[in-house]
């Protein structure tokens, strides 16, 4: 049996930090317990541009997956939210922290992991002045969070329209 989850959060930095940022290079490699929690894929060689460059070509062939990435340069936020079937997410998942770890110490937010309809499962990556953390977090927290209550909206949306 298969299973889905979400990836969702919001980034954000300093605008002046964004172009450096892009064009930084990402390494799965400094994503802390991702081989613990999200899956042994190794993302690393290229940029972070390039890397959401890939991540926003992405088109899931069975109808339900996506992903939605708003950048904000003038800004210096990013915000994802998507939703994965499990080779999706075991592919994916890292890249999209090892995007959040490229940020460094002078970025801060939230990116959530969490099983959604046919999985309980929720880790949480956490970026700030103090490094950067991904442990388990509370289930019950994050079904409460509205950026994952509209993924799971869309998703039921889609599964009606869809007749599954």
């Amino acid at each position: 049996m298969s299973w889905d989850a979400a990836v969702f959060g919001t980034l954000t930095m300093p605008a002046a930090s964004t172009k450096a940022w892009l064009a930084s290079e990402v390494d799965s490699a400094k994503v802390p317990n991702a081989e613990t929690y999200l899956s042994m894929a190794e993302v690393s060689g290229q940029t972070v541009k390039k890397t959401l460059a890939q991540l926003e070509r992405f088109k899931d062939k069975g109808g339900l997956g996506f992903i939605e990435l708003e950048r904000s340069p003038n800004e210096g936020s990013l915000c994802v939210r998507s939703f994965f079937s499990k080779d999706d997410y075991l592919e994916r998942s890292v890249a999209l922290a090892a995007v959040w770890t490229a940020a460094g110490t002078n970025a801060s937010g939230e990116l959530f992991f969490a099983g959604m309809l046919t999985a309980s499962f929720c880790y949480k990556l956490t970026i700030g002045p103090t490094g950067v953390t991904l442990a388990e977090a509370s289930h019950r927290v994050i079904k409460k969070l509205p950026a994952y209550e509209g993924i799971l909206t869309r998703v039921e949306a889609k599964v009606a329209e869809l007749g599954l």
